[in-house]
């Protein structure tokens, strides 16, 4: 068989009638080719033992002696092989093949307007295209209900790109049926039905016309469609940093399409095309575009918002930004819980309490191996493998947080004093913002602020105590522990403490008096 011509490029499609009409002049032009005729992407069929083994085995002559039931079966059988090939070879290509019934190979040459000619036509032909009709039915409509939404709802996560893909196959596959369906050949078997009232006429015209109706929709969309192609090529070109000055064309692209194209501007369509763009790259731009559709729209023109949920859009990036939420905490938990391996205890209990630390490091360390062990990819959203880990994980992680509770209320109840207080609240550290630690520790904040509290009573009462003896002697007491000092450091090396006790005497400083008080005790 021939090849058919190149599909050709998507334009203003005419009426179903035009159509019609245009592809009858070009059948009549293809002559009696038969399914050569076709179209350009329907190829030839015939595979190379098909080729041979076909006309040995449907040759009569070859069939002398045998009894006739025997020799219309093989042809019948070989007849049905020649079919299935012809159909097969078409569903690798990606086309809709449909294969002629047996006996039509000169039906083109009957005259349908001579009586004689009409008596001499064996009713089997006649059944044989009537269930031509009916096969065809199925594979006409096993075609026209695929949708582009299919990969997405099988699970996959198709780009943008799948959707061209789809559309232009799609229109490929539509005009070659239709092309089939109005070749010379399948034309004269439709007169003949007709001329022997058959009922598959109606079903017949039903057909053709939902596929006029199907290539029609598939030329629109493919056309509007083909603008995208340069616009995911440029986001596909750069870096991520890079790409979001090309997210805004290609979204203003989106919105054309859904203001100008026929078919294409329903939620059902242009939630899948969004759901490939967000499968590609998507961010805020989405939003922006959506609150600014009216700006596409003319004055006076109706705006047809986008009123759909933005959950449907966005499914698979919500699904895969709560993944990555998931595995941020889990290094967040790792870095907090790498802490415990220097946390020391001081006081009557800290020996206790830091072998109980030590032995819970171990068990985290044990816990985390789980992950460095796995091969798979902790990203990878059809992978559960990895989210029951973390679950296992996170379940260990929260029984220590409670034993870490425990121990850190037994180290701020063993504090003696609030230095010792401050220091085990650093020494904890981030461990005392996660939640059950946090819990547990709340009720100590009310007791570190009545230690403070104390603490400032005992400052002031000092201060309070040498104020009242400098009243008393009648000078600072710094300036007395001062002159003090110097006399004890007289016909000594010069040293810091005196150099600052010359400043406190001289007038000039006060501030290091009171660490000298501290030294002097």
């Amino acid at each position: 068989m021939r090849a058919l011509p190149a599909a050709r490029q998507p334009a203003p499609c005419p009426p179903p009638g035009a159509q019609r009409s245009v592809a009858r002049s070009q059948a009549r032009r293809a002559g009696g080719r038969g399914e050569a005729s076709a179209g350009a992407s329907c190829r030839s069929a015939e595979e190379p033992r098909a080729r041979v083994i076909v006309p040995i085995l449907t040759n009569k002559k070859n069939h002398q002696g045998w009894p006739q039931v025997v020799s219309q079966d093989i042809v019948r059988h070989v007849h049905n092989l020649k079919s299935t090939i012809f159909t097969v070879v078409g569903q690798v290509d990606g086309k809709t093949l449909l294969p002629l019934p047996a006996g039509s190979e000169g039906i083109e040459d009957i005259d349908l307007e001579n009586e004689k000619s009409m008596e001499r036509i064996d009713k089997s032909l006649v059944y044989a295209m009537e269930s031509a009709i009916i096969d065809w039915s199925h594979q006409i409509q096993e075609a026209l209900k695929k949708e582009s939404s299919e990969p997405l709802l099988q699970g996959s996560n198709p780009n943008p790109k799948v959707e061209l893909e789809f559309w232009k196959n799609r229109c490929d596959d539509l005009e070659c049926i239709y092309n089939q369906l109005t070749t010379r050949k399948v034309r004269n078997m439709m007169e003949l039905l007709e001329r022997v009232e058959s009922s598959y006429i109606p079903a017949f015209k039903t057909m053709l016309m939902d596929v006029e109706a199907a290539l029609t929709e598939a030329q629109d969309v493919h056309l509007h469609l083909t603008p995208l192609k340069r616009r995911l090529e440029d986001v596909e070109r750069v870096e991520f940093s890079e790409v979001k000055p090309f997210l805004l064309p290609l979204l203003h692209v989106v919105c054309l399409i859904w203001v100008t194209s026929k078919h294409y501007n329903m939620p059902v369509r242009i939630v899948v095309l969004l759901q490939e763009i967000c499968n590609l790259l998507i961010e805020q731009a989405f939003e922006e575009r959506r609150e600014k559709l009216h700006m596409y729209y003319e004055p006076g023109q109706e705006v047809r918002e986008w009123d759909f949920s933005s959950t449907m859009v966005f499914a698979r990036l919500d699904t895969f930004l709560k993944r990555l939420e998931m595995v941020e905490d889990l290094l967040a938990t790792s870095l907090d819980l790498m802490k415990l391996e220097k946390i020391e205890f001081s006081g009557i209990k800290g020996k206790t309490l830091g072998q109980q630390v030590l032995d819970m490091y171990e068990e985290f360390q044990e816990a985390y191996k789980v992950f460095s062990e796995r091969t798979y990819d902790c990203l990878d959203l059809t992978n559960t493998d990895f989210e029951q880990d973390a679950f296992g994980f996170q379940q260990k992680v929260e029984d220590m947080d409670r034993r870490l509770g425990t121990i850190f209320i037994q180290a701020f109840d063993d504090a003696s004093n609030l230095d010792h207080a401050f220091k085990l609240l650093d020494m904890f550290g981030s461990l005392l913002e996660r939640p059950v630690v946090a819990a547990d520790a709340a009720g100590k904040y009310s007791v570190l602020i009545s230690m403070f509290s104390r603490a400032l009573d005992h400052a002031r009462l000092i201060y309070s105590r040498h104020i009242q003896a400098e009243l008393k002697l009648g000078s600072p007491l710094c300036t007395r522990t001062c002159r003090r000092w110097l006399e004890r450091c007289a016909g000594r090396r010069s040293c810091e403490r005196e150099s600052r006790c010359r400043l406190i005497t001289s007038g000039t400083s006060h501030i290091s008096a009171w660490t000298l008080l501290k030294e002097e005790g």
